[in-house]
Formats: structure tokens, C-alpha cells, sequence
């Protein structure tokens, strides 16, 4: 069970800001675009923000395995899944 089935898709404490990136550890760094969750590989996946190729949250947490840009897993909505701080 994730937290949009545990919550019935209304987290009501935590919503996801629509700002484009954060700053983690000092850097600038794009959020994911797209971010879905996949029942079947129990996997966060979303698209990086820079060459559009697909990254999955267990590989590609802080970087583009393609184009080496930075990214953030962090404040972002995940379509059936709930929101991650």
C-alpha cells in the first residue's frame, strides 16, 4: 500500500510547491519532470528535467545518468503516489 491509497489520494498536511528546482546540499538542482509511481516494479520513475531521458528514484537520485545534470527527487508530486517533502 502506498500513501495516496493510504490516505485516499489527500495527504492534507504536505503539498508539493510548483517552484522548478531546489537547492539540496548548496546546488541548484531541476525537480524530475512527470514523476509517476509503477505498481508492477514498486518504482518511483520520472523524466530528467535536462535531456528528457527516463530516471528511475532508486539510480538517478542526484544525477542525469545520460546528460550528468542535477536533479531533485525532493518537494515534488508523484501521480499514484502521494507527495514527497
Amino acid at each position: 500500500m502506498n500513501i495516496a491509497e493510504m490516505t485516499g489520494g489527500e495527504l492534507g498536511v504536505y503539498q508539493a510547491t510548483k517552484a522548478p528546482y531546489v537547492i539540496h546540499k548548496g546546488k541548484k538542482a531541476l525537480k524530475v519532470a512527470e514523476p509517476y509511481y509503477s505498481k508492477k516494479e514498486r518504482m518511483i520513475t520520472a523524466f530528467c528535467p535536462h535531456c528528457g531521458l527516463e530516471l528511475n528514484r532508486v539510480w538517478n537520485m542526484e544525477y542525469c545518468g545520460s546528460c550528468g545534470g542535477p536533479v531533485s527527487w525532493h518537494d515534488i508530486s508523484v501521480r499514484d503516489y502521494g507527495d514527497i517533502p
